[in-house]
């Protein structure tokens, strides 16, 4: 029986089970649905065929014919409304009239100030951090957005939100590994990573896009992961350096401050803290602060057809 697309029989519901390692954490996927793109090309490079998972990503559908229970009590709305950002305007949506969304309120409701509920374009998404936990209701005319390629940018987000738990963070950036080191490039969208990484023909590329900083007592490591156009396997380096990409006529490194690169960090990422607790924003925080403060840091000004990687090492030691 292949791994990686593992079918098992749930009452009458078939699940396709798909059980990926990223950045060393392992994430088991559980859908109703296939999803192409999780289970080939960069992310076959990820599959594991053991190991106990260390979070969960259920997606089902939902019928609207089995919304039979009665709205939530006043007990479940007191707890309901306790969770990270929750809007009230939500306790009366009858998604929570399924048997199936009750069941994953219920175990939500043990620590509500560690859940996430967001119920949002006829979908509803609950991020149960004290188990580690996530599940994404879909209605039966959204079942085909998951074979679009776009449901790679939201898987990858679902995906983010666990990574706080296991002192690492998902960051918008090219991982280059560079005589052992690695090297990480930052940049908005269409700001040269990929360029860069293109550059990189000797070295090894952890991604031209996503990268996983995983932080192990004063320790940063910089893992690959699947979310890019570049990368094939998992890999990581100790991070070495941090630049901050800028298109130029000729290249230049410009020391920056620790608080600058940390600033740039926390703003491309800001729609993303918004699903974390708090105790969880303060763990992303702290793993950045500590990348940004114990590695050179620079601004790098590059034209597109070249890179100088000894100035880069010399910019590392």
């Amino acid at each position: 029986m292949s791994f990686d697309s593992i079918s098992e029989k749930r009452g009458q519901r078939r699940m396709i089970v798909s059980t990926h390692r990223i950045g060393g954490i392992t994430l088991r996927t559980e859908t109703d649905v296939s999803i192409p793109h999780i289970q080939r090309g960069f992310f076959s490079n990820f599959l594991v065929s053991s190991g106990k998972p260390d979070a969960f990503l259920n997606i089902r559908g939902f019928n609207r014919d089995s919304f039979i229970l009665p709205p939530l009590d006043k007990h479940e709305r007191q707890c309901v409304i306790r969770c990270v950002d929750f809007q009230k305007h939500w306790l009366d949506n009858p998604i929570f009239q399924s048997p199936d969304v009750r069941r994953v309120v219920m175990r939500c409701l043990d620590r509500p100030e560690l859940v996430h509920i967001a119920l949002n374009w006829n979908r509803a998404i609950f991020r149960n951090y004290a188990h580690n936990e996530i599940t994404l209701f879909y209605p039966p005319e959204k079942r085909k957005e998951f074979a679009n390629p776009l449901f790679h940018a939201r898987y990858r987000n679902l995906f983010f939100a666990f990574l706080p738990c296991f002192s690492a963070l998902l960051i918008h950036g090219a991982g280059i590994i560079r005589k052992d080191r690695a090297v990480v490039f930052l940049a908005q969208g269409g700001g040269g990573k990929t360029t860069v990484a293109n550059h990189a023909l000797s070295e090894t590329i952890l991604s031209d896009d996503q990268i996983i900083l995983y932080k192990n007592n004063n320790r940063i490591t910089v893992h690959s992961t699947p979310f890019g156009a570049k990368g094939q396997c998992p890999q990581h380096a100790r991070l070495s350096g941090l630049f901050l990409l800028e298109k130029a006529c000729h290249f230049e490194l410009i020391p920056l401050k620790p608080g600058e690169i940390l600033q740039f960090i926390w703003k491309e990422h800001f729609h993303n803290w918004y699903v974390l607790p708090r105790e969880l924003r303060i763990r992303a925080f702290d793993i950045l602060y500590h990348a940004c403060t114990r590695v050179p840091v620079y601004k790098m000004r590059f034209p597109k057809d070249y890179v100088d990687w000894d100035a880069i090492d010399r910019a590392m030691e």
